[in-house]
């Protein structure tokens, strides 16, 4: 997991790094756009906000951009405050199928915001569209 962009601290962490920080759980109806709903899911893991405070975001930063690949979704840093870096589901270590080691979580996410195999949090002082929408808005044209 990196955590890079407008930051002092550059942050390079392996799954053994974040289980040793301060572990946070969150509880929410997981909801599908196709309309399928997985009730009561429980996340394990690490809260996006610990991540940053260690990072030292620099002032100008306004946005955080998660990153998987070449897939990507921008939320204004003030959004993260119930964000969580998931690395178990249900009590068990999050499975590669489901995410792992990594996967964002946070309640009354849409799920394609809930990104799989999350790999980088990027800092910036400007939005950046997102994959999803950048997919949604191709397919209009």
């Amino acid at each position: 997991m990196r955590v890079c962009g407008l930051v002092a601290r550059r942050l390079e962490l392996s799954l053994s790094d974040v289980l040793k920080l301060p572990p946070a759980v969150t509880t929410f109806d997981f909801r599908c756009l196709e309309g399928w709903v997985v009730p009561q899911t429980e996340w394990q893991g690490v809260k996006v906000g610990t991540l940053l405070k260690m990072a030292e975001p620099y002032p100008n930063a306004r946005y955080a951009v998660f990153k998987s690949d070449d897939y990507m979704e921008c939320f204004p840093l003030s959004d993260t405050d119930n964000m969580l870096i998931a690395y178990m589901h249900r009590g068990k270590p999050l499975a590669h199928e489901h995410g792992g080691p990594f996967r964002l979580v946070f309640p009354n996410q849409a799920c394609y915001q809930s990104i799989k195999w999350l790999s980088e949090i990027e800092l910036t002082s400007d939005y950046v569209e997102g994959t999803a929408k950048k997919i949604a808005l191709a397919r209009i044209r």
